[in-house]
């Protein structure tokens, strides 16, 4: 059977993002690894938490919690992971954040979802409004430069964080529609396809996730 390796910035398992990659990546074994695994609230407060004026990056602790911390912090981390999935057999490895990282060492594929969704919405948004849904208001104006950066130039944004009340991403959503936005991109792969059908409905517009972006980007790399 074919390995692949997902690898959290927060602790694994990450059955919830898990659940919904497996189904598009059939007879393939995925391996899960965390950056955060071992370490308690209080020593990533600790040890990688954000420094003031840095956008923090969100995650899920294994017991649910959520936490924030500085990707840039943990990037010592995420390399180990990746030399264990390596060890462990992997043929590639998906990246289950859709932070900015650098290259890491590795034998083999390293996909990080920014990559994927970022020439996904370039190549399918042709000039229509993009509307980004940020799980921090920390984060709202780092991705309004970023995608107009990218050449989206109109760009509406929104704040929700994925683990919280569905009610708030709806409405959050919504105020994405009412700034014009044609499609809506949950930018965070902590949101699940349940949540996509949910802002679809509620919407009427075009819904991108990064977790299934990936996940058919790994299965054409895995070719299953």
């Amino acid at each position: 059977m074919k390995k692949i390796a997902a690898i959290t910035v927060g602790q694994s398992p990450r059955t919830d993002m898990v659940s919904d990659i497996a189904p598009l990546l059939p007879g393939v074994e995925i391996l899960q690894f965390g950056a955060l695994d071992g370490l308690t609230p209080a020593e990533i407060r600790r040890e990688f938490g954000p420094d003031p004026g840095e956008a923090p990056v969100t995650t899920k602790l294994a017991d649910g919690t959520p936490v924030e911390f500085s990707d840039r912090k943990i990037l010592g981390r995420l390399q180990d992971c990746i030399t264990r999935a390596e060890a462990a057999g992997a043929s590639a490895i998906l990246m289950l954040c859709t932070g900015a990282f650098p290259a890491f060492r590795s034998q083999i594929p390293v996909l990080q979802p920014t990559a994927l969704v970022r020439a996904f919405v370039t190549g399918t948004l042709r000039g229509r409004r993009l509307g980004v849904l940020s799980p921090a208001a920390g984060k709202m104006q780092a991705a309004h430069i970023f995608w107009h950066d990218e050449g989206a130039g109109l760009i509406a944004c929104a704040a929700a964080l994925p683990y919280g009340d569905m009610d708030t991403v709806l409405a959050a959503a919504e105020s994405l529609k009412a700034q014009g936005a044609a499609v809506i991109l949950l930018d965070c792969m902590g949101f699940s396809r349940a949540q996509k059908r949910l802002v679809a409905e509620a919407t009427g517009l075009e819904v991108i996730l990064p977790r299934t972006v990936s996940a058919r980007a790994l299965a054409e790399i895995v070719d299953v």
